[in-house]
């Protein structure tokens, strides 16, 4: 994986997608020189240190997928759409990425983890719950369902459970998501609009 050009910004997509795939633990600067071929003053010449640029690449990694969620959010769809889809996303972006990335964050990167979890925090408790109030408003969901708690009851450790239980490894995403997201959904949207689920 040769870095076609040395701008900060190519540099921390190669070293996240290098990241991802091996886990930053594993991962030296002198690895990650040589896998990018270049030198690692370049490297030095953006961060001071490996936990600065494990750092920015988690920033990389939220800020692009918000950018991919706003865009989610602005399709002429109903809001469970919405969530689905989200999910998603959410499922090819976590099957590129190697468990022992989120193993040393949570291990040896306390601070780039408590980021990575305020991200995942503001996702399901900003987005996902604003798609989920609004399909409520709008009659879709059972009146008396706690959306909150439902949010962090089966939303909010969806990443973790997908490498602890080796998902990936034994199922498509397409049913991980109609186990995981549209069965619980189900649950809580009244019988009458449970189409909206099933035409997705």
């Amino acid at each position: 994986m040769e870095l076609k050009s040395e701008t900060k910004e190519d540099l921390l997509l190669q070293s996240l997608t290098y990241f991802k795939k091996y886990g930053s633990k594993n991962v030296t600067m002198d690895d990650l020189a040589s896998e990018l071929a270049i030198s690692k003053k370049t490297i030095y010449k953006y961060f001071s240190s490996k936990e600065e640029l494990i750092s920015e690449c988690v920033d990389y990694l939220w800020i692009h997928f918000e950018q991919q969620t706003e865009e989610i959010s602005k399709l002429k769809i109903d809001s469970l759409a919405k969530v689905i889809l989200l999910y998603e996303l959410g499922l090819q972006e976590l099957r590129k990425t190697d468990s022992q990335f989120l193993y040393s964050l949570k291990r040896y990167y306390h601070q780039s983890m408590e980021k990575y979890n305020c991200f995942r925090t503001k996702l399901i408790f900003e987005t996902l719950l604003g798609f989920l109030t609004e399909a409520k408003t709008k009659g879709f969901i059972r009146s008396e369902v706690n959306l909150n708690l439902f949010c962090e009851l089966n939303l909010l450790d969806f990443d973790e459970k997908l490498y602890q239980f080796k998902l990936f490894e034994r199922f498509e995403n397409d049913e991980i998501l109609d186990q995981l997201i549209k069965n619980r959904l189900r649950g809580i949207v009244k019988a009458e609009h449970q189409h909206l689920i099933d035409e997705i």
